[in-house]
């Protein structure tokens, strides 16, 4: 008996000789089959045997490809830090047996993608004045084309604006006076640019050279 549980103490020996009475332990890992840099994923064990096993630990070679939330849970988080192969390996004990078992994720480059969304907001014609119609036009500029583009006017006397096509609003201003509007995109993805911001001074049209004086119908007889 005392040579039986000094075989199950040492549990390779033990699972080689096939003792009698000695419950082997494994242990299966789990690991996500890819993630990008940053991202997280749930590793985890298996324990073969029923019971307990009361001591886990992870471990990720190359240490620096990323981290677990807890390294000696049964079950925990691991985040990818570095782009490639990594070996995540957990190792198990019931006090008995040691278990060692491994699963490998790839770990490839962000999945946010670096996004240009940019917008030009501009008016037409440049001078405006009460009474007319102008245009507001958005613009896409960026590296990303903005799939929707939203003019909203931010300042000022507040003015009907009527929306003809994508980026395109026209105004009828009724009062001379400082306006300013903002156009943002959005491309398909979700992503939004900063807003275009765009002021514009309503003017009165001109009346005349003669500075509007009524000559006069004549003197005393």
């Amino acid at each position: 008996m005392q040579r039986m549980a000094a075989l199950c103490s040492i549990g390779w020996i033990a699972a080689a000789l096939g003792v009698a009475g000695c419950s082997r332990i494994d242990v299966a890992p789990s690991c996500p089959a890819a993630l990008a840099i940053g991202q997280e994923g749930t590793v985890s064990g298996n324990p073969i045997t029923p019971g307990a096993v009361p001591t886990y630990q992870w471990e990720v070679i190359p240490q620096s490809a990323g981290r677990f939330t807890d390294a000696n849970a049964a079950s925990t988080t691991f985040e990818a830090d570095l782009e490639g192969e990594a070996l995540i390996r957990l190792t198990a004990s019931d006090g008995l047996y040691l278990a060692v078992g491994e699963c490998r994720t790839l770990i490839a480059p962000s999945s946010t993608p670096v996004v240009d969304v940019a917008v030009s907001l501009a008016v037409d014609p440049a001078t405006v004045t009460v009474g007319q119609t102008a245009r507001l036009i958005c613009t896409s500029v960026g590296a990303d084309l903005a799939a929707t583009l939203t003019i909203e006017q931010t300042g000022g006397e507040t003015v009907t604006l009527t929306t003809t096509s994508e980026g395109v609003a026209l105004l009828t201003p009724r009062a001379a006076g400082d306006l300013t509007f903002d156009c943002i995109g959005a491309s398909l993805n979700g992503s939004v640019s900063e807003p275009a911001v765009l002021a514009i001074t309503v003017v009165t049209e001109s009346d005349g050279d003669d500075g509007g004086r009524t000559p006069s119908r004549g003197g005393r007889r």
